[in-house]
């Protein structure tokens, strides 16, 4: 007898056919992902033609995967299309996030740093004013020629021999030494911080200017020119005052928009401008953008693959109910009458 005449055919999982509306989600999300792509990539190559060849190649890579993803599931070889998607999608994800960061972030970013290099530049001239007027030692000299102008008057004013008299003389002069010290220490002061002084009031109207203009740009335009004008006048203030000290300043987010930059953010205050909530939304948005649709095709499908999994369990049962050890056959009993 056949035992395999008894084997009951395990039924197929239901084709689920996908509906014409998820394919053009998917070409949708698909065509988003290029564009986020795209202009995540052209800080970087530097041409836009080439940033949107490269992009439309990765989303049609991620597209076809996606269109063939329901049909793989039906022949159980969904896992090796998933890993593809994963692996190409990475890359998207990448410069989603590149350009997310960058486009909704830098404004503040540079705001924030251009306005730091300002209130610098600010401090280092008052600083400055104040190492020079020390330099010249205007404060001792402004006090010693008063006290001697004072001394000069009280004499002139002696009730005993006031007026012009000898000793009045000498402290005249003496008084008159202080004050021609006192006003040459002045000039030279004036000569050394005054150039300074006027060029920095200068860089910081056009400073206050361009964070007027709310312009992302503009910060980048001017950053650049406050930090030489810092560094030029605190060398030259360092020169000439021995107690003066600064530190250089540097356009800290010069590469903003690169990737670097854009993935620095993720651990750097000074690269995400101290706000890591801006990190996180523009990560999970450049994540959603190439990964939702697989999600949702995972999810879709995964009814299918377990009525698939069960099927093939009932199966292997079934056989095993009909393999032949489990078939007893019981002794034939042959009745006679005598």
């Amino acid at each position: 007898m056949n035992n395999n005449s008894f084997e009951k055919t395990p039924p197929k999982a239901p084709e689920q056919k996908q509906s014409a509306l998820f394919n053009l989600a998917i070409i949708i999300m698909g065509t988003v992902s290029c564009y986020t792509t795209a202009m995540g990539l052209a800080p970087m190559l530097g041409s836009q033609v080439f940033s949107i060849a490269v992009a439309a190649a990765l989303s049609l890579v991620m597209v076809a995967i996606a269109l063939q993803l329901p049909k793989a599931y039906q022949e159980n070889r969904q896992m090796s299309m998933i890993l593809s998607y994963v692996f190409v999608a990475s890359f998207s994800v990448l410069l989603n996030y590149n350009f997310i960061f960058g486009k909704f972030s830098s404004e503040k970013i540079l705001y924030k740093e251009l306005a730091a290099h300002k209130d610098a530049l600010s401090d280092l001239i008052q600083r400055g004013e104040t190492a020079a007027k020390s330099h010249y030692q205007l404060e001792s000299l402004a006090i010693d020629a008063k006290e001697k102008r004072t001394i000069a008057n009280e004499e002139f004013q002696n009730n005993v021999h006031p007026g012009k008299g000898k000793i009045h003389r000498q402290k005249d002069q003496t008084a008159r030494l202080a004050e021609n010290k006192l006003k040459t220490s002045q000039t030279n002061y004036e000569e050394f911080i005054g150039p300074i002084n006027a060029d920095i009031d200068s860089v910081l109207t056009n400073t206050t200017a361009a964070l007027s203009q709310s312009n992302w740009e503009s910060y980048s335009k001017a950053i650049p020119l406050v930090t030489a004008a810092y560094n030029k006048f605190g060398s030259k203030l360092g020169s000439q005052l021995p107690e003066f000290k600064f530190e250089s300043r540097r356009f800290e987010n010069r590469d903003i928009g690169q990737l670097s930059h854009s993935l620095g953010s993720i651990f750097s205050a000074k690269k995400n401008g101290g706000d890591p909530f801006a990190v996180a939304v523009a990560l999970v948005l450049a994540i959603l953008i190439d990964f939702i649709i697989l999600f949702a095709i995972i999810v879709l499908n995964r009814p299918a693959t377990v009525d698939r999994k069960k099927n093939k369990k009932d199966s292997k049962s079934f056989k095993g109910f009909l393999a032949p050890k489990n078939i007893t056959q019981e002794p034939l009993i042959v009745e006679r009458n005598f």
